[in-house]
């Protein structure tokens, strides 16, 4: 998208911060960059309220800068049309795909998602045709949002309905002279309507046809099979197109991930040898006489002087840790028994019961008719580097502020699980929470209460489920929870109650203040409502929603199935 210069004549105006955020969620939560002084996220935008225009063109210049598709474009605006029908006022809107076709009949503006300045300054969609029979209805569509999402939401409206046997969707482009913000849009959409009578006659007869048994319709029946695989076909292909755009876009993305690793890994090696280089101590074993000489260094490391240490080998690994001691004395033993080079990472707890990581290599010098095998070999301490290695996996898998796994790291812990139960036949439960009126606490109280807040609501989630049991925060104020071996729907709709009513009790402050909060949660199990990781988050997401929609502070349960 073409960057434009923001000016107060082009700018009047306010946009509904509901659009904004079905335009963030049909672009999978794409961040858009700050607007003024304040970072401005989905978390921060406030759905009954009203933003500065300038608003929606910077988020607008946000997704011409990441989506790399035109096909992916055109799925965000299917998807944006989806989640304004099922999460917005959609469905007190229309109730047909002829409504959605006649929802811009009389449009000065976008309806209730614009409003203020006039049409130069905000836009505007007007139907200035429309032809039932011929099937084809002409729109004169002004606005910022880009020609392929604009064809994406047109199309996307005329197929939540089941009432259409075929539909596509052309848009052609010419500059807005008025405006240079703007695009003026001619969107054509050709469709069939299906008559609910032949519909219900075909569904008859494609329900009795059997393999081998001849079939006669009249010719309305063939007309309207033909509309209907031809409109098949559209969608397989635009499906396809997508597909291959967004295998591009993962391909590039594992390209970069391969190359990020192996920068990561360079790193490692370099922190080794910086760690090796500074603290680097000398020791010696003789394995007949089982006596073990080190220096100072060495002594240093597990904390004790040269004259404290006896020497003996058992002295010196009663100093490892008792968790690690078996592994490094197999590891050793291989060693001395193959003539092969030891190394070793183990614990040692000083006599101050620090703990510190040591890092511990040697070579076997073989037995000779002088002098028995003896093993020769420098330690290094890896504490600061092992501290290092949590940070960054903390970094990685694991949410600051909670402490709880991440989406990217429930995302593997789900793919692990699924595997596993296929094999075991056992349930999964997936259980999607999001508080309910977060921001006006956040608002009210700042951040630094809302921060508390959430960590105490991490505390209750993990304490109302199995250590097994997996609780992830992936963003805001939304949680998961992975149940393995969830048992039967009643079991695994009890832990989510038992989550809510424990989320429920008021949280008092450590200044005596009572801050009170609820939960809507959904919930959805494997294999009952899908086999996959996407769709059992994506089900269990939707049966939140109708929590919410429902009155909040209740359990939902997913109603979709995959076979």
């Amino acid at each position: 998208m073409t960057t434009a210069v923001l000016s107060n004549t082009s700018l009047k105006g306010e946009v509904s911060g509901a659009f904004l955020l079905g335009l963030l969620a049909s672009l999978h939560h794409v961040p858009p960059p700050a607007h003024g002084d304040m970072p401005f996220g989905d978390d921060d935008i406030d759905p009954m309220a009203w933003y500065p225009y300038a608003a929606l063109i910077r988020t607008l210049e946000q997704m011409a800068s990441t989506l790399p598709s035109q096909n992916i474009l055109f799925f965000a605006g299917i998807n944006f049309l989806r989640i304004w029908y099922e999460q917005g006022p959609g469905k007190e809107m229309i109730h047909s795909g002829l409504d959605w076709l006649h929802a811009n009949d009389q449009s000065g503006g976008y309806n209730s998602v614009v409003r203020g300045g006039s049409p130069e300054e905000i836009g505007w969609c007007l139907l200035q045709s429309i032809d039932i029979d011929q099937g084809i209805a002409i729109y004169d569509n002004v606005a910022p949002l880009p020609a392929d999402y604009v064809r994406g939401v047109f199309y996307g409206g005329c197929i939540l309905f089941n009432d259409m046997e075929y539909v596509d969707v052309d848009v052609s482009e010419t500059p807005f002279t008025p405006n240079p913000l703007l695009r003026r849009l001619t969107v054509t959409v050709r469709f069939r309507l299906k008559s609910p009578q032949l519909d219900t006659q075909l569904v008859s007869i494609i329900g009795r046809l059997q393999p081998g048994e001849p079939i006669t319709l009249a010719n309305d029946e063939v007309a309207s099979l033909a509309w209907r695989f031809k409109g098949l076909q559209l969608k397989d292909q635009y499906l396809a197109a997508y597909q291959d755009d967004v295998h591009r876009v993962l391909a590039s993305a594992l390209r970069e991930l391969q190359q990020t690793a192996g920068e990561l890994k360079a790193a490692k090696e370099r922190l080794e040898a910086a760690s090796a280089a500074g603290i680097v101590g000398i020791w010696e074993w003789d394995v007949q006489a089982d006596q073990l000489v080190w220096d100072k260094v060495t002594s240093r490391l597990y904390g004790l002087t040269v004259e404290a240490f006896s020497g003996n080998y058992d002295a010196w690994l009663h100093a490892v840790h008792m968790d690690d001691r078996v592994r490094v004395q197999t590891e050793l033993e291989i060693a001395v028994r193959n003539d092969t080079a030891f190394s070793s990472e183990f614990r040692v707890v000083c006599p101050n019961q620090a703990v510190r990581y040591i890092k511990a290599v040697g070579t076997v010098t073989p037995a000779s008719q002088s002098a028995g095998k003896r093993i020769l070999g420098v330690n290094y301490d890896v504490t600061e580097q092992k501290r290092i290695e949590h940070e960054l996996d903390q970094l990685a898998f694991y949410d600051r502020l909670t402490g709880l796994p991440n989406r990217r790291l429930l995302e593997d812990r789900l793919e692990r699980l699924l595997a596993y139960a296929q094999r075991r036949q056992e349930t999964i439960g997936v259980i999607f929470l999001d508080l309910d009126r977060f921001k006006p606490i956040n608002d009210q109280y700042g951040h630094a209460v809302g921060d508390w807040l959430l960590q105490g609501v991490a505390t209750r989630m993990q304490a109302s489920v199995r250590a097994s049991d997996t609780v992830a925060r992936i963003g805001g104020d939304e949680f998961i929870v992975l149940l393995p071996d969830a048992g039967t729907p009643d079991e695994a709709t009890a832990v989510a109650e038992k989550i809510r009513l424990n989320v429920e009790t008021p949280f008092l402050r450590p200044d005596g203040q009572s801050l009170e909060v609820s939960a809507s949660l959904g919930l959805a199990l494997y294999p009952h409502h899908a086999h996959a990781a996407r769709d059992l988050l994506h089900f269990a997401d939707d049966a939140m929603y109708r929590a919410k929609k429902a009155g909040r502070n209740s359990v939902a349960t997913a109603t979709a199935r995959i076979g």
